[in-house]
Formats: C-alpha cells, structure tokens, sequence
C-alpha cells in the first residue's frame, strides 16, 4: 500500500493512482454519514451531560500547539464524545469514527485549550502517549499528531491523532462533523460574527467540507 503521505495529495474527490485509504475508513453507506438531521440547537447546546466542560470555554487563541508542547487532557474524557468524520478519496466517500477531546497546553502563556480528535482505532495509541496525573493525562505533541488551523498563523490550531495516510483529508471536515454532532467549533474556526444565526452557520457547514486545506503535518 502507497503511503499516502508521502505523495502529493489532490483536492477531495479527484481522482489519482493512489490505492484507497486504510481501513480506517470505512466506506460510507448510501444514507447520509451523519443520519437524519437534528431538531434546532444553541451553540454547544447539544454536548451531553458527560461531555468535557472545556469543549464549551475555547476561547480563540494566536497559538494552541506546537510541536515538543507538553498538554494535557481530562483522563475520564478520552473516550466520551465519539462522532462521524465523513470526507471523499477518488469519487468514493468514507467515513470513520473519532472522539473529540479538549486538550490544554501547558507550555504556551495562557495555557491555552482547544481541540482534539482522536480515531477509535488510535485511542489506545493516545493513552500510550500519555502520563497518568490525578484527572489529567498529560502528552507531548510529536509528529504522530496532525493538525488544522484557522489560518496560516497557526491560530486556533486542532489536533488530529490517526493514520498517516488520511493527511489529505480536509481539515475543514472536523469542523462541520463537529457541528453537526454537537454544535461546536464552527464558529472560532471560521471567524463568524458573534451572534452568527445558527442557520446561516448550518448552510455553511453544508459546504465547508469540499473547500480549504487538507490537514497538515508536525
């Protein structure tokens, strides 16, 4: 099998030579991904009562994660939160499973929190990385990690733990996934206005995921 990564990557949906992505992700059925859709939610509003209360306190940062920043994540989190990330690979589209984290780095000013996905077959990998301490679990952010970013300056930057090959999947597909699940993330990724119609954030995020850049590596 092609390592994907290490190969020039199209946009999604053109077609290539390359083999299809591991069995990380798995094709998609003829429904939608994500199933029927959801009854109208406030922001945030629909984190169920054992979701990480930081997934609802991020607050936009100029920096969130660089590479060797030691961060840490709630230990009874780690896998509370699964959702359907779905995206396409010549014509074909996948979908796979990831838990969403909120993580807080430790090393930048501020401590800043934010983002982080990790895929359920890579959820034991995670908590190899990571240091036991009380409620926390603590990591170094390697070049396991893959992460998007609001801009080029590295603002809001998310993290991504999966397989290698899935580098070229969009970055913009967590964002949508993540609002459609919980109605999170939408709008400090995407430089809303504060008070943004919840409808107006929905039709966006019915097309966010065709456009923008591909995840991108330590």
């Amino acid at each position: 099998m092609s390592n994907l990564s290490d190969t020039p990557v199209p946009a999604e949906g053109t077609t290539t030579a390359e083999n299809t992505p591991t069995t990380t992700a798995t094709p998609a059925p003829a429904s939608p991904a994500n199933g029927p859709s959801k009854p109208e939610v406030t922001v945030g509003a629909s984190l169920p009562a054992n979701a990480d209360p930081d997934l609802t306190d991020m607050k936009p940062a100029a920096a969130t994660a660089n590479l060797g920043d030691k961060c840490k994540v709630r230990t009874k989190y780690q896998d509370q939160l699964p959702m359907l990330v779905s995206w396409s690979k010549r014509f074909q589209q996948y979908h796979g499973t990831y838990y969403q984290l909120a993580f807080t780095n430790t090393t930048i000013a501020g401590n800043p929190k934010y983002f982080l996905f990790v895929a359920d077959d890579h959820l034991d990998k995670f908590r190899a990385l990571c240091t036991p301490d009380g409620e926390w679990s603590t990591f170094e952010v390697t070049a396991n990690f893959q992460y998007g970013q609001a801009d080029k300056t590295g603002k809001n930057r998310f993290l991504v733990l999966h397989s290698p090959e899935l580098a070229y999947i969009n970055q913009h597909r967590f964002i949508r996934a993540s609002w459609k699940k919980w109605g999170t993330m939408a709008a400090s990724m995407l430089n809303l206005l504060p008070g943004a119609p919840k409808s107006q954030i929905d039709a966006l995020m019915d097309n966010v995921g065709m456009f923008g850049d591909p995840l991108h590596k330590f």
